[in-house]
């Protein structure tokens, strides 16, 4: 009878061991599909990655394979995104924008995408102004056009006046200073837009939350298929 109950219970626990468990199939397949498609989550020092505007890669295609592969991007303009929380499916980093839309939270994303579009819309443009070959030839040409005005002043005036050196002096300063303003005039100007960066809005805390929500669901989701 007591070898009937160690069989039995051997048999049971050898049951209990073959079934799945988060986040661990007994299929390698399915394994392999979750491995695919979970979210990895790492806490790291701030870090920030270029993020291009016009279309990205659809990050639902990993959960729906007929979505299509590329979709237009969150934010129209190529712009940095900041982070001390890292996240990434197949070793791809994503965004808490990204992360908010795969767990279907559309409308919240859609929010943060809405305040950092209003923050772009009053980004004003800075002027950039770059050295011509005129502005260069003026802020070279000004010192010995400085020391010619000094020495002229010196040879016509006799420097007879002890006000002589000051004047002529002065006649050097203004010769420099107006070279200067000229050598700025003359240097092309170009407006460019300096965008702010998108940095994580929501706590570490909440963002491993619903990474942990959505690699539950997918695992359910594989795990019933």
């Amino acid at each position: 009878m007591s070898r009937f109950i160690f069989i039995l219970f051997i048999c049971l626990y050898s049951a209990i061991l073959a079934q799945d468990a988060y986040p661990y199939f007994s299929d390698a397949k399915k394994q392999l599909e979750f491995e695919k498609k979970r979210i990895y989550i790492n806490e790291v020092n701030e870090k920030e990655m270029i993020i291009s505007g016009g279309s990205k890669n659809n990050l639902l295609r990993l959960i729906d394979e007929n979505q299509p592969p590329t979709v237009p991007a969150d934010i129209k303009t190529t712009y940095k995104y900041k982070y001390i929380f890292e996240m990434k499916i197949d070793n791809q980093i994503i965004s808490e924008i990204d992360l908010l839309y795969i767990s279907g939270l559309n409308d919240e994303a859609d929010k943060l995408k809405k305040e950092y579009d209003d923050r772009l819309a009053t980004t004003k443009p800075t002027i950039k102004r770059t050295p011509t070959t005129s502005s260069t030839i003026v802020s070279v040409l000004k010192w010995p056009a400085g020391l010619a005005a000094l020495a002229l002043y010196g040879i016509n005036s006799g420097m007879d006046s002890p006000f002589d050196g000051v004047i002529s002096g002065a006649l050097a300063l203004l010769t420099w200073i107006g070279g200067d303003i000229l050598s700025e005039k003359l240097k092309a100007e170009t407006p460019r837009l300096i965008y702010p960066a998108y940095e994580q809005q929501y706590s570490n805390e909440q963002l491993k939350s619903l990474s942990e929500a959505y690699n539950r669901r997918l695992y359910e989701e594989i795990k019933s298929n």
